[in-house]
């Protein structure tokens, strides 16, 4: 009676299967820390607030356009990426 849980049969599935648990522990690491780093990369990107602080001055004050201001922000969006 005592034999069909004896300690043998539950190594053997944790050495048949563990394995996979820890590559999946392994895998996800790997795929938080780069999302985590290429979005932290994205949003603190140095100078990014300064040049957007300017960018809204310049069109507060009329120095430029709408449009102007639309392409020079969507440009500055996309030398973030």
């Amino acid at each position: 009676m005592m034999d069909a849980f004896n300690s043998s049969w539950v190594l053997g599935y944790g050495i048949e299967f563990g394995w996979i648990i820890g590559l999946i522990l392994v895998g996800a690491l790997i795929i938080l820390a780069v999302k985590f780093l290429n979005h932290s990369h994205r949003i603190y990107k140095p100078g990014f607030k300064i040049v957007m602080a300017i960018l809204n001055d310049r069109y507060v004050s009329g120095e430029i356009d709408k449009e102007e201001f639309e392409e020079k922000k969507k440009n500055l969006r996309l030398s973030i990426k």
